[in-house]
């Protein structure tokens, strides 16, 4: 009896706790869903608000079209010495020459080959002889310019008339084009040693890179969109190719906040421009170098936009 009267307060407590733990159940599950039922009523109000942020920037995708140089570079001063010393050099300082093998000794052959080497300077001594006589040929070299002029048309005649009669005439083509002599900024055929870039005229007077505006951010892209604003007002004979379909650039206008610029990068590989009046807000386009390209947008409106524009082209 007396075990039975312990336990029973015991059954007590159990039953007794029991509702106690399934309120404690209740409570932590109602707090869990109050956040969540919070966050989701809130959800709509910050995509709405989100959406209503990205509709309100415009998007604007540039194409910094390049012709990449066609030749190498002629070299400066500096480095027509430079090479010409190391050439010089790496003759004076080779092995000898094995006359032994070659000439007998006490031959008249290796008498005649010691008189030459006798006769001309070698080592350090050869490469300053070599510096005065070009020193010499340059101070000479005004006075017989005219005369080398008759000489040189003599020859050309001679050589028109080698081809005439049917010889081939092997002579590489100049660095100079026809373009170059008259200055056609509109063709690619000049500054062949130099990196062209397609800049346009707006009809507000501005140079700029061709942009064009995304009218649907879900549905369209950048790259998508660069070489459209280049097609689209210059024609589609080009071939383009779009080095990434990353931006390289970004360009925020100081009275435009809610516009942004990205710059792409890309190389025309064949064909080239064609201004059709009448379609777009181009008004003129030109293929300059990074030089050209400053003169016409450092001052101006376009002061800043160079600014941002100029670490991005390559000399």
């Amino acid at each position: 009896m007396s075990a039975a009267r312990s336990a029973a307060p015991r059954l007590r407590l159990l039953q007794s706790g029991a509702p106690s733990k399934r309120l404690l159940h209740a409570s932590t599950s109602y707090a869990a869903a109050a956040p969540a039922a919070s966050a989701a009523s809130s959800s709509p109000a910050s995509d709405a608000a989100v959406s209503s942020g990205s509709s309100s920037t415009k998007i604007i995708s540039s194409l910094i079209l390049s012709r990449p140089p066609v030749l190498l570079r002629e070299p400066t001063k500096f480095e027509q010495a430079y090479h010409e010393y190391n050439r010089q050099l790496s003759e004076a300082l080779q092995q000898p020459f094995p006359k032994d093998f070659y000439f007998k000794k006490g031959s008249a052959a290796e008498k005649r080959f010691e008189e030459d080497q006798a006769s001309s300077p070698q080592g350090f001594s050869a490469i300053a002889a070599e510096a005065s006589k070009a020193s010499s040929k340059s101070a000479k070299g005004a006075k017989s310019k005219d005369a080398s002029a008759s000489s040189s048309a003599s020859a050309a005649s001679s050589a028109s008339a080698a081809t005439a009669d049917g010889e081939a005439e092997s002579r590489p083509l100049p660095r100079t084009t026809e373009a170059d002599a008259k200055n056609d900024v509109r063709s690619l055929e000049r500054k062949l040693d130099r990196t062209l870039y397609l800049v346009v005229k707006q009809k507000s007077g501005t140079w700029r890179f061709p942009a064009k505006a995304l009218n649907d951010t879900k549905h369209q892209n950048l790259h998508d969109v660069a070489p459209a604003s280049v097609t689209e007002m210059l024609g589609n004979k080009m071939d383009i190719w779009l080095v990434s379909n990353l931006p390289v650039g970004l360009y925020r206008a100081a009275d435009a906040a809610a516009e942004k610029t990205y710059f792409l990068r890309g190389h025309v590989l064949a064909g080239n421009a064609e201004l059709s009046k009448g379609k777009g807000d181009v008004e003129e386009f030109q293929w300059l170098t990074k030089e050209e390209i400053k003169q016409l947008m450092e001052g101006g409106k376009n002061a800043s936009y160079w600014q941002n524009v100029e670490g991005l082209l390559d000399p």
